[in-house]
């Protein structure tokens, strides 16, 4: 068989045996580009034939190969008509129901977050037309910090604050806040917020020895465990008559009571120390140290 349109063929096959008694459905979709080959097309002519030859007797002076109409005809006319086709964007949170342009669509607590595509077919005009909906669903959030914070400072993150006042040192507060995104879905922060002491206790010799060289005691330095808890620092000492003999801004350092490359024994520096701990707090901590 064949179908062709004012002598163009446009599509071409080949159908099982009919026999006699037996009934044969034929279904036919038609493009729009198809539809377009012939101009102000208004008619579609279907015709069977036994024996593949003739002419179709309505088919005026254009030779149809293949088609034998005196028993075997039908026509029905054609009707175009706008096919609307559509794309409709949708936002909404878990557990609620997208109703609109005859949807009915829950996102259920299950429902994983994302973009989920539906489509609905209706009719406008006899034609099939489809509406394609694009929904965004949105989750709801449970989140859980635990924060630590220096004491008297004030807590403020994540909506929540709190004054300075409530929160005294090595102290503990749970709260939470509610709030909803711009889809408007629900969400709940849960914040567990402690405070710690920002005290540090900086202790140093009264006395180092350097003159007898037994490895011991010979410099004049932090312990290392304060020197993890210091972030900045800086130190000066001076001798008896308000010289500056040392200074250093690392934490690290290391002091043999040298001065303008000397050691000058049994002689008494003053020291201060401003440094910080981890939270921006500074301290000044004074005091003297002997050289033997």
């Amino acid at each position: 068989y064949g179908e062709t349109y004012l002598g163009q063929t446009v599509f071409t096959g080949e159908w099982p045996p009919l026999l006699p008694g037996e009934c044969m459905t034929v279904h036919r979709n038609f493009t729009e580009e198809e539809l377009g080959i012939v101009e102000d097309l208004q008619t579609i002519v279907a015709v069977i034939n036994a024996d593949l030859m003739g002419v179709a007797q309505y088919g005026g002076s254009q030779l149809q190969f293949e088609c034998d109409t005196s028993d075997n005809y039908f026509y029905f006319n054609v009707d175009f008509c706008n096919i609307p086709r559509d794309t409709v964007t949708a936002d909404i949170c878990v557990r609620e129901t997208f109703a609109d342009e005859n949807f009915d669509i829950l996102a259920n607590e299950t429902e994983v977050a994302g973009t989920y595509y539906f489509s609905r077919v209706f009719q406008t005009e006899g034609c099939d037309s489809v509406i394609v909906l694009r929904l965004r669903v949105h989750p709801e959030y449970t989140l859980w910090f635990t924060e630590t914070i220096p004491e008297e400072t004030a807590y403020d993150n994540h909506g929540i604050f709190l004054h300075e006042s409530l929160l005294e040192s090595g102290e503990r507060i749970d709260t939470s806040i509610s709030y909803q995104s711009v889809y408007g879905c629900d969400s709940v922060i849960h914040v567990t917020i402690q405070t710690a002491t920002t005290d540090i206790s900086v202790y140093l010799p009264n006395a180092i020895t350097p003159s007898k060289a037994d490895g011991l005691n010979d410099v004049f330095s932090l312990p290392e465990k304060i020197q993890n808890q210091i972030a900045e620092f800086e130190i000066v000492i001076f001798n008896r008559w308000g010289e500056l003999v040392f200074y250093s801004a690392d934490k690290c350092f290391s002091w043999r009571g040298e001065y303008k490359g000397k050691t000058f024994y049994d002689n008494v520096y003053q020291y201060v120390i401003h440094y910080s701990n981890a939270y921006g707090k500074m301290f000044t901590t004074k005091g003297t140290v002997t050289v033997l």
